[in-house]
């Protein structure tokens, strides 16, 4: 048997994961894949931090994480932190030694996701594999050139999203959108449904093939 493949996600806030890239996670961890998560702060901003950090937790389980770490760091504020962000990103990094990593894009209009793509990019400078996740503050210049067929696992997402339940009423998180998303870069990447990302950079030899 070969070596075990080791994905290292990478979110700002609660909830991103999932919602960015929670049905690749979960083909993932099918696949047998090593999942670690990483979440920058408890997003206090957008609710309680003490439940926001708790329902990471179990929807990491849904997921099938091997280990989600939630930290305190301060929301809206990463990017006066960004030196105590590359300390955890750079520690995370150099302890699961990842085959994969996925964070956020750098074409995203909140500040806090921006800044976790820039940090993970002078993290993980000399990694062979990084792939960007979708998130609903994108910019129009998000533009995906990687699709994975999540079509098997589009319900247990779901599931897992609806464990944010203090976030229930924001409309990016009602399952018609989460759907729509889908469906839409489904069609592009020709398949039912799918998650997109933009390749950063992709050695498929490092990490495998989904």
């Amino acid at each position: 048997m070969g070596e075990t493949k080791r994905v290292l996600a990478i979110g700002a806030h609660p909830d991103d994961l999932e919602i960015g890239c929670g049905g690749t996670l979960l083909k993932m961890s099918h696949s047998g894949y090593k999942l670690r998560g990483l979440i920058l702060t408890r997003g206090e901003m957008g609710g309680d931090p003490s439940v926001r950090g708790e329902t990471a937790l179990v929807a990491a389980t849904i997921i099938g994480f091997d280990q989600l770490q939630v930290l305190d760091l301060k929301d809206t504020h990463l990017s006066r932190q960004a030196a105590v962000v590359f300390q955890w990103i750079e520690k995370a990094i150099g302890e699961f030694r990842p085959n994969l990593i996925l964070t956020h894009s750098q074409n995203d209009y909140h500040p806090d996701h921006e800044t976790v793509h820039r940090v993970t990019m002078a993290a993980a400078r000399n990694f062979s594999s990084i792939l960007c996740f979708e998130s609903p503050s994108a910019t129009g210049q998000f533009q995906p050139d990687f699709f994975v067929d999540v079509s098997p696992f589009v319900d247990t997402k779901l599931l897992a999203i609806s464990e944010h339940r203090d976030q229930s009423k924001k409309d990016y998180l009602s399952p018609r959108q989460i759907l729509a998303k889908l469906i839409f870069r489904g069609s592009q990447g020709r398949v039912e449904y799918a998650e997109g990302f933009e390749a950063i950079r992709l050695l498929s030899s490092s990490w495998g093939e989904l």
